[in-house]
């Protein structure tokens, strides 16, 4: 997952109606932004303290339009708190796919492997 999201101090000059709009959409998009669903519970949890039933995480958009509307209907809402929990979420995430990048296949792995893949690729086409 990389995000490109707003540094706290440039988000903390912006209106308190932009702050609002930045941070529904910066949410919408990190949601988004999971390859399946099957993080966005663990996401929710340990950022902002929400959960849903299962049945809600089937769908993002249901989880978006979910998770903006607990924050729109919070009367206390501190957004630049909650916009640094998602900042911490996110450069937290960014250190372990870096650290998970590093145990990856070496380059020669992944050359050995393609060759594998072309070469019973061109087996099946000469078989046609």
């Amino acid at each position: 997952m990389k995000l490109n999201l707003m540094k706290k101090n440039k988000f903390e000059s912006l209106s308190k109606n932009d702050r609002e709009i930045y941070f529904y959409g910066a949410i919408s998009k990190t949601i988004f932004s999971f390859e399946g669903n099957k993080k966005i519970p663990t996401f929710l949890k340990s950022t902002f303290d929400i959960t849903f039933r299962d049945y809600v995480f089937r769908a993002k958009p249901l989880v978006v339009s979910r998770t903006i509307k607990i924050f729109t209907k919070m009367e206390n809402l501190d957004i630049v708190k909650e916009y640094d929990k998602l900042l911490v979420y996110t450069e937290e995430n960014m250190k372990n796919e870096k650290k998970e990048g590093e145990t990856s296949l070496t380059n020669k792995d992944k050359k050995t492997n393609s060759k594998n893949a072309n070469s019973s690729l061109e087996k099946w086409l000469k078989g046609m």
